[in-house]
């Protein structure tokens, strides 16, 4: 039943039902992994690294990136660099790149977070969240068309992401204001009220 659930993105009722499920097989692998894949789902990251954690040691690379996503949700630094290490070896995940990117951004290290974001380009440009962090970068550098551009990238791919929703619908506002761009404000708009419905 709670894998139903799952596949029907009905987290809260899948959570409840791999609950139920675990209190009778506490060590059953693949409820602890959708659970904590449901409890992210929901915003409970705390609870989903629990749950990732009750799952190492592992050489599987979707737990270690789930357990470094939860770390960095909750903006647990250490313990998401913790969970990288395993990862960094692998010059084949474009998404374990992007964590190393959140993660050198919580600790204020834009340099390392560029390296990273310019690795995951590399491996694959459809990397989830990759052109939001490559937009934040130029938009803390003050290049604001670069970051209108890489936001408008994230959204081709993502055109649910609130993030960069919210991001482009901001940016294209200060521009358009500053320029009076009436289009560009209205976009704006557009945007915006998208990106409440998202949240």
């Amino acid at each position: 039943l709670g894998l139903a659930y799952f596949k029907s993105s009905k987290h809260e009722q899948a959570i409840q039902s791999f609950t139920a499920f675990l209190a009778k097989n506490p060590a059953h692998r693949q409820a602890l992994q959708l659970r904590a894949i449901s409890n992210f789902e929901v915003g409970r990251y705390e609870a989903s690294a629990k749950d990732y954690e009750a799952l190492l040691p592992t050489p599987d690379l979707t737990i270690n990136l789930g357990l470094a996503s939860a770390y960095t949700q909750f903006g647990d630094a250490t313990k998401a660099r913790a969970a990288l290490e395993p990862l960094l070896t692998r010059d084949d995940s474009a998404e374990a790149q992007v964590l190393v990117a959140q993660t050198a951004l919580l600790e204020d290290k834009p340099e390392e977070a560029q390296a990273a974001l310019d690795r995951a380009l590399k491996i694959s440009s459809r990397t989830p969240a990759l052109h939001y962090y490559r937009g934040y970068l130029h938009w803390k550098r003050r290049e604001t068309e670069e970051a209108i551009a890489e936001w408008r990238e994230e959204l081709k791919l993502d055109t649910n992401s609130f993030l960069a929703t919210f991001a482009l619908g901001g940016a294209i506002a200060m521009s358009a204001t500053a320029q009076g761009d009436t289009k560009g404000i209205t976009e704006a708009e557009e945007l915006l009220r998208r990106a409440i419905t998202l949240k």
